[in-house]
């Protein structure tokens, strides 16, 4: 018993000799409260519903339609590029989900911590119904 206490001992606390020093305390307070900005459709989330609905081309006889997950990445320069359907409802559906992303105008880029503009990934769910 008296081993097994030592042998755990011995594997949970770090040792000089085996390289392993204290851990450090400090804490880089350069980030604190600093995020990463989202890319954004131009005027925010209301004018990218207004334009999905002003834009939508679907008639009853295209179908019941349903929710289409879409994925693209926002460039630095706010443009759309490696579009593509993550989940669909059927082929003319998904088709007019890529069609609706494919006219959308260039986004607002993501930007880091630094305010740098930088690529990011975004899903966007797209409901395709009749009005």
């Amino acid at each position: 018993m008296l081993a097994r206490l030592f042998l755990f001992f011995l594997l949970t606390v770090p040792s000089p000799l085996c390289g392993q020093g204290p851990a450090s305390t400090a804490l880089d307070t350069s980030l604190v409260g600093v995020r990463p900005v989202y890319p954004e459709f131009p005027g925010g989330f209301e004018a990218l519903m207004k334009f999905i609905a002003d834009h939508l081309q679907w008639q009853e006889s295209s179908g019941p339609g349903g929710k289409v997950y879409v994925t693209f990445t926002v460039e630095e320069d706010g443009s759309l590029t490696e579009t593509k359907v993550l989940r669909g409802v059927d082929v003319l559906a998904d088709a007019e989900a890529m069609r609706l992303v494919n006219a959308m105008p260039r986004w607002n880029p993501g930007r880091d911590h630094n305010g740098k503009p930088m690529r990011q990934r975004w899903n966007l769910p797209i409901q395709i119904c009749t009005r």
